[in-house]
């Protein structure tokens, strides 16, 4: 644990994220988000949970408006559960690490622009599983198939949106 920085001088830089991503890798990257803040709040630094995703620590470059909502509201949440447990004084440093080694929790924004930002990425959703929907209904996608996994697909990012939200 104590040599986690240590060998990044030798890493590649970040590949930069793209403008949307493949919904299935969406799908993995915001189940990815919630492991890492679990793991977080199990005990674990957030350099090696949840900020170990590269764009958590730059978020303004996330274009994606799905992923940027769910990753600022998971830095806020981060934010809000150290100052309750910091001001509460109710965890010891075997069972909590609250050091956040100088990394942007992003205090400085709003939690209703949290939450209006995760609200249109939801409705962002919502429009993309209605037009599915209605091409699927159409006939006009390719195959069965494949509309019926993009419905899928869109339904799963939706209820991950829907949960990020409500835990905020």
């Amino acid at each position: 644990q104590m040599d986690a920085g240590m060998a990044s001088a030798q890493l590649p830089p970040p590949i930069p994220p793209p403008r949307a991503l493949p919904l299935s890798h969406l799908i993995a990257l915001l189940d990815e988000v919630v492991c890492g803040e679990v793991a977080w709040y199990s005990g674990l630094p957030l350099v090696q949970t949840l900020f170990r995703l590269d764009w958590m620590h730059d978020i303004t470059t996330v274009r994606d408006t799905r992923v940027h909502a769910v990753l600022l509201a998971s830095a806020k949440a981060a934010a809000a559960v150290r100052t309750l447990v910091l001001r509460g004084d109710v965890g010891d440093e075997e069972d909590f690490s609250p050091a956040c080694y100088g990394l942007d929790l992003h205090d400085d924004v709003a939690d209703t622009e949290v939450i209006r930002q995760l609200t249109s990425a939801e409705e962002e959703t919502q429009v993309e599983l209605r037009d599915a929907k209605c091409k699927a209904a159409s006939g006009s996608e390719a195959t069965e198939a494949e509309a019926a996994l993009t419905i899928s697909l869109l339904e799963a990012v939706l209820c991950r949106l829907r949960l990020r939200r409500d835990r905020k």
